[in-house]
């Protein structure tokens, strides 16, 4: 009995290394951390939709307190200097926050709401 059970841990372990012989060969054909290409435009998706993602972004509200001034932008509360999704976030208002990204400025909003603004 013991013998036959060595036999089978044998047969198994050269079944296993077969198997995982055959994995090495394996490549990637794509990069899967590359952005999707646009079939129509031919540039990264991310690119051609960053205005519309930044207003996509909801402000939900703002803390004015100077240098410890924050924001709540889709539930995550960032400080000045902080980033969110990629942008950071320069300015604090009553109403609005400017956030920055490679140089190019974005202003959003708090969604309009029943008082008018204070700004």
């Amino acid at each position: 009995m013991p013998e036959l059970r060595r036999m089978l841990l044998i047969i198994a372990g050269c079944l296993l290394m077969t198997a995982t012989a055959g994995a090495r060969d394996l490549v990637l054909r794509t990069n899967p951390f590359l952005k999707p290409v646009s079939p129509d435009t031919g540039q990264a998706a991310g690119k051609q939709d960053d205005d519309k993602f930044v207003a996509e972004m909801e402000l939900r509200a703002t803390m004015v307190a100077g240098e410890h001034s924050q924001a709540n932008i889709g539930g995550v509360v960032i400080g000045l200097g902080e980033e969110v999704n990629g942008y950071q976030l320069i300015e604090v208002h009553p109403r609005h926050v400017v956030l920055d990204r490679d140089g190019t400025s974005k202003e959003i909003r708090i969604a309009n709401s029943n008082q008018g603004s204070r700004d």
